[in-house]
């Protein structure tokens, strides 16, 4: 059986390979020329361009605002600006607020030929350059329902950094939750007396915070979840800026109820009024008493006058 061939036989004479040949090494040298001319400005540092990368003139299209003169730079360019005038183009005029001489975000507010600022809440000064002192409140406490071990004398065992960090944990939350500006809490000292410690309690500033706050909130969330159940015994709090006695907070034992305030008023007025009746009472018998006795002195008087006037009847008579 005879085979055939599907694929038809190409036949190329010379002259044709010699034609392709041309046409292939034509398309390569077009190539190789645009190849040259695309890479040509990539191969320039930057600020440069061209075959024989020359330096780009920045300031070609840079007028500085009006208010100063371009500097040529490589890759860039700098404005040189005239007296009163700053920023990137010169386009910012200076002036006694301008740029803003108040720190902090204080705002600045010109008078006349000077300036004021108006500093935030959290700094002072002419400029608004010092921040105001932190109120830092030194708190000491009991916490009745833990046990006292001598390892709490020494705050870098490891026993005591734990329970440094269930109270930070406890008390910080507790902070955060009842008075805006909390900061941070710091532990100066634990004591006998079930489990006692001593705190700092900083707050920002601006924050509304005193001493008499502050033992509210620990009486009220004494024992409730506010404190993790913690249920306390004494708690004093003191400025810690300042140099006065601490004031003893009440405790929940101590706190007394609106209702026996009340009950304890009403029993002493119902006393002054009492001693108040007790007086005129006796008062009253007293005035009864010289009135009645007056009465006895004017019937004596009376018989008195009587019988000296019967006797000067009975002489006349007799005479």
């Amino acid at each position: 059986m005879q085979e055939t061939n599907v694929f038809p036989a190409v036949i190329m004479s010379d002259m044709d390979l010699k034609a392709v040949n041309v046409v292939f090494a034509f398309l390569i040298c077009i190539f190789l020329v645009h190849l040259k001319a695309s890479t040509a400005s990539q191969g320039c540092p930057p600020g440069f361009t061209g075959n024989n990368c020359s330096d780009i003139d920045d300031c070609m299209n840079v007028t500085c605002s009006g208010n100063g003169n371009c500097s040529d730079r490589t890759d860039g360019y700098v404005c040189e600006c005239q007296d009163e005038f700053y920023g990137l183009n010169c386009e910012i005029k200076a002036s006694l607020c301008t740029p803003n001489p108040c720190e902090n975000n204080g705002t600045c507010i010109l008078e006349q030929d000077s300036f004021k600022c108006n500093c935030t809440p959290e700094y002072e000064g002419k400029r608004c350059e010092t921040e105001r002192p932190r109120k830092i409140f030194t708190v000491k406490l009991t916490m009745v329902d833990r046990n006292y071990t001598s390892a709490y004398a020494d705050l870098t065992n490891f026993n005591t950094r734990g329970l440094i960090s269930d109270l930070t944990e406890i008390f910080t939350q507790f902070f955060r939750t009842a008075f805006a500006g909390f900061v941070s809490i710091t532990f100066r000292e634990f004591f006998p007396g079930s489990v006692g410690t001593i705190f700092d309690a900083t707050f920002a500033a601006t924050s509304v915070v005193n001493e008499t706050r502050i033992f509210q909130a620990l009486a009220r969330a004494n024992g409730t979840i506010q404190l993790r159940f913690e249920t306390l015994g004494m708690i004093t709090v003191d400025n810690g800026l300042s140099t006065g006695s601490p004031t003893t907070a009440p405790t929940e034992s101590s706190v007394i109820e609106p209702w026996l305030i009340a009950l304890i008023v009403s029993l002493i007025i119902i006393f002054i009024l009492l001693v108040i009746i007790i007086v005129l009472v006796i008062k009253y018998r007293r005035e009864q008493e010289v009135s009645k006795g007056l009465g006895i002195v004017f019937d004596g008087n009376q018989q008195h006058w009587a019988n000296i006037k019967d006797f000067r009847k009975r002489i006349t008579t007799s005479s």
